[in-house]
């Protein structure tokens, strides 16, 4: 039987094959499904051994790996930290700078599946249970099959648009709550940063024709506020920008079967050349290498 159609848990234990045959039948052409105000979900699928430098992650995100093998690199504000996360396991990030390589198995495939969370749904489940010390990146060498099955539930609900909202909901409640029952949380927001609310209003549309001025007006600040705040972090409007647009598509090309002109498309670039152009100098490599096609 197919190694992408039974996963075994570190302890040995064989887990529940179901949902994930009925996932993989849906993901043939695959995509990042979303539910607004709810979460997203995508798998991803890579045949190069490739590292990412400096990803920001503002989305309180769960990875779990399938075949082959991550590590990753977390760059605290005292100290770095460097975890390898096996098929089998799985990874908790959250706001942070993270260093990241995918490296395939024996197969030639590295392929995992992530579930990520609105930060409206985090604030609200915090406010109905005792508080937890947030700790991410954390790694969960063990996950129980009825975790398992969760994760899948959770995945399906987002997946599948007839599934109600309230279902969805609830069912990426139910993942919170088996972290949760291990000490797990993730951190409340109440109030985004300008910055993540920069990032999160750039996302929405990376094909628009972003200016400084426009930016400003959207999130109601000076101009010279923006500026300001971006320089403490040492960037410019430009670097959030394209480092936005760069990684929106990485997630494109690892997540879905968008060819690469469409992708150029999608986050700004009408010549697909230019496009190559700027993902190289972000990564270091051509787009078409994250999918195994190297030059």
């Amino acid at each position: 039987m197919s190694a992408y159609f039974v996963l075994i848990c570190a302890n040995g234990d064989l887990m529940d094959t179901s949902l994930l045959t009925s996932i993989r039948s849906a993901d043939y052409e695959r995509c990042i499904d979303m539910r607004p105000d709810i979460g997203a979900t995508a798998s991803v699928h890579q045949r190069s051994r490739l590292r990412f430098a400096h990803l920001s992650v503002s989305q309180p995100s769960l990875i779990v790996v399938i075949n082959g093998e991550k590590t990753l690199q977390y760059h605290g504000q005292h100290q770095a930290i460097t975890t390898t996360v096996a098929a089998g396991q799985a990874i908790l990030l959250d706001h942070g700078t993270y260093d990241i390589i995918n490296r395939p198995a024996a197969d030639g495939l590295y392929e995992a599946f992530w579930l990520a969370w609105d930060h409206g749904h985090i604030t609200a489940f915090a406010t109905r249970t005792p508080p937890i010390k947030p700790t991410c990146p954390q790694h969960l060498r063990h996950i129980e099959p009825d975790f398992y099955a969760a994760l899948l539930r959770a995945r399906q609900a987002l997946m599948c648009a007839d599934i109600p909202a309230a279902i969805a909901l609830h069912r990426m409640e139910e993942v919170l709550w088996w972290l949760y029952e291990q000490g797990i949380a993730f951190e409340a927001r109440t109030t985004p940063s300008l910055i993540t609310r920069l990032g999160h209003l750039l996302s929405g549309q990376p094909d628009h024709g972003w200016t400084l001025a426009e930016v400003a007006d959207r999130l109601a600040v000076g101009q010279a506020t923006l500026r300001r705040r971006l320089a403490a972090d040492g960037k410019t409007f430009s670097d959030i920008l394209i480092d936005t647009r760069m990684s929106l598509a990485l997630t494109l090309l690892q997540c879905s079967d968008q060819p690469i002109n469409r992708i150029a498309l999608d986050v700004g670039y009408e010549l697909a050349s230019r496009f190559a152009v700027r993902f190289r100098k972000r990564f270091g490599f051509a787009p078409s290498e994250v999918r195994g096609h190297s030059r």
